[in-house]
């Protein structure tokens, strides 16, 4: 199983992309290793300074 294979997008708020992981583990992998690339995706989509909010 792959760290994204169990995400789920809830919402986008705004400028907050909501989504959901099956637990901390999961969610601490994303925030530190994953962040900085997904903010750059986020931005080359057309959302840039939309802020990735992981929730467990």
């Amino acid at each position: 199983m792959t760290t994204f294979s169990s995400v789920v997008a809830l919402r986008l708020e705004g400028n907050h992309l909501r989504i959901a992981v099956p637990n901390v583990l999961v969610k601490e992998r994303i925030e530190n290793r994953y962040l900085p690339i997904l903010d750059g995706v986020l931005s080359d989509i057309g959302k840039p300074g939309t802020r990735l909010v992981v929730e467990v």
